[in-house]
Formats: C-alpha cells, structure tokens, sequence
C-alpha cells in the first residue's frame, strides 16, 4: 500500500484497539447498551467518538450531544468499561498479522505499546496474545492522561525507549492516532482494515498496510 519517505527508523509503537485488536465494535456495543439504559439511542456518528480516543474523553463528546444523564460520566464510565471488559474477554478479534508482525520487529527493534484504554485490559489483550514480554514499555491511559491526538503518550514512550522520535514508526488505525504520531515527530502507518471507510487517510506523512501480515523483511527495507 502506500509508502511513506524512507528514512532511518530505530524503534517501533504500537497502538492497541483497531490495530493489534479489532475491539471497536464491543466498544461501541457497549457504548449502545449502557445509554439505552438512561433511555438514550446512539447513532452511528455518536459510537464513531470512541475511535481513538480515551473512554473519558469519548464520555465528554457525547455529553456535550445529549446533554447531563441522570449519574455523572464516571459511574457511566464504570458501567461501560465493564461491559466492554466482559465482551472482549468472550470474543477477541486478533488483527491478522498482529502477533507475528510483533516478533518480527521485536527481534531487531525495541518496541513500546501506547493505548487509550486502561492498563487491566492491556494486560489482558497482550497476555492472550503471548507478547507482553516484548514490549520495552506499555503506557495505558492512567500513564499519559491527555487522549490522542494529543502526542503526550508517544512522547514518553520515545522517552523510555531512549529513542528520537523521529526515528521511531507509529502503527495506528485512527485519524487521532496518525496526528498524535506527527506532532510527536513521528512516522506514522496507517492499519486500513479495521477502518470504518477502510481506506488510509489523505495525509502525506505517513504510509498505510492493509493488515500487519504486510510487515516483513521487504517492507521493512523501505525504511532502513
């Protein structure tokens, strides 16, 4: 797919939900349920603020569509980040390629993991995954705080890597992710699948894979 400038890269990040796992449908199930609660329908465009962003902060844009519920949006948040525990510990959807990309680069390259969901599902995600010891550092939203595309959260990432930003590559799948990646100086590639339009974004710094199958020794040569 499409190719981003090459240039010397010394490290890799690792976005979670969308890239590694395609989560974002029990996020917005989960979303659905608990407002239907409160006597509240989510359209489409309402579930689509969770993509790439923090539970707190997709809380906050749909306060500001349908106004104060009857509880605030941490007992809200509470509800919905259970159920959403429970769905992806019942059905994980593992992004094709996710795992063997992971000990591919991890062979050669130290790698971090930046996400904006808790640290617990983390855990679990990397665990079922039988990667977590191949990450240098994995920062969760307790870490950073600031949602995407705020760049707080890869920047000290870079920081625990001990890597310049500009030599590490993001991989992402949403449009916050990629501009939290370039306000940190960072190359950013796009994860298509997982999209909603299922095409990478007219943006001309960054480059775009289907999936993580593509990640191999030829892509890999295009950045060396």
């Amino acid at each position: 797919m499409k190719e981003q400038k090459k240039g010397r890269l010394s490290a890799f990040i690792f976005d979670m939900d969308g890239t590694l796992v395609d989560t974002e449908g029990q996020a917005r199930e989960a979303l659905i349920e608990v407002y239907q609660g409160f006597a509240v329908t989510l359209t489409e465009e309402d579930t689509s603020a969770i993509v790439g962003t923090t539970w707190q902060s997709a809380l906050e844009r749909l306060k500001s569509r349908h106004g104060d519920l009857k509880v605030s949006n941490d007992v809200i948040m509470k509800e919905v980040v259970k159920l959403y525990q429970r769905k992806i510990r019942e059905h994980l959807v593992v992004v094709p390629g996710a795992v063997e990309s992971i000990h591919f680069l991890a062979q050669r390259f130290p790698l971090a993991l930046v996400s904006g969901s808790f640290k617990d599902d983390i855990q679990f995600v990397l665990n079922a995954l039988g990667v977590s010891s191949k990450f240098q550092a994995i920062l969760g939203v307790e870490d950073y705080g600031e949602s995407k595309p705020s760049p707080k959260g890869f920047l000290m990432a870079a920081s625990l890597l001990q890597t310049s930003p500009h030599e590490i590559m993001v991989f992402e799948d949403s449009d916050a992710g990629r501009l939290a990646a370039e306000r940190a100086g960072m190359h950013a590639c796009m994860v298509v699948s997982t999209r909603d339009s299922k095409k990478a974004p007219e943006a001309p710094h960054h480059s775009s894979v289907w999936d993580l199958t593509e990640i191999n020794d030829a892509w890999l040569k295009r950045y060396l």
